[in-house]
C-alpha cells in the first residue's frame, strides 16, 4: 500500500501524486481499485497517524476510517 497511498489526502483525493510516485499512472490505477472495495481493512504505511484503517465511501467520496473508530456512513 505504501506506493499507492502516501496520505490520507489520496483517499479523498486520489487523482494526487506525489513527487516520490516511480509510477504515478500505475498508482492511480491500484488506488483506484483499492477505493472500489470499501471495508476492507488497510495497512498504509506512509501514513503518519492511524496506520490501520480502511476506505469507507458515501457516494462516490471516499474517506480513510482508521479502525477502532466507527466509519462514516452519514456523509458529515
Amino acid at each position: 500500500m505504501g506506493d499507492i497511498l502516501h496520505s490520507p489526502a489520496q483517499v479523498g483525493d486520489p487523482d494526487l501524486v506525489f513527487s516520490s510516485d516511480v509510477a504515478p499512472d500505475q498508482a492511480r490505477a491500484v488506488r483506484d481499485r483499492v477505493l472500489q472495495r470499501p471495508d476492507t481493512v488497510i495497512a498504509a504505511g506512509h501514513f503518519t497517524d492511524d496506520v490501520f484503517g480502511r476506505v469507507t465511501s458515501v457516494g462516490d467520496a471516499h474517506t480513510w476510517a482508521p479502525v477502532g473508530k466507527a466509519p462514516n456512513t452519514t456523509g458529515n
